[in-house]
């Protein structure tokens, strides 16, 4: 398990080397560098994500994330006609 205690922590994701399946519920990590691009190459491997809640906005300096990897599109937060696009 990883635990960040702020958006900025830049903890290892070396466990996800070897996991299965990833559970994914944090948002706006300013994860960067060798961590990004473990977490990318992870789901590029096309390897089991769970994204609850605030996955949509795991990682600020990956924003497509969301439709990338988790094939949803959130669109009007705030407005009345909130809305998710799932594929």
């Amino acid at each position: 398990m990883i635990i960040y205690k702020s958006e900025d922590d830049d903890l290892s994701m070396e466990l996800i080397d070897d996991t299965d399946v990833l559970l994914v519920f944090t948002r706006r990590l300013n994860t960067k560098g060798k961590e990004l691009e473990r977490f990318k190459s992870y789901c590029a491997n096309g390897k089991h994500i769970i994204g609850i809640r605030t996955a949509s906005h795991a990682f600020q300096n990956w924003l497509v994330f969301d439709k990338e990897v988790l094939g949803v599109t959130i669109k009007g937060i705030m407005d009345q006609d909130q809305y998710a696009m799932l594929r």
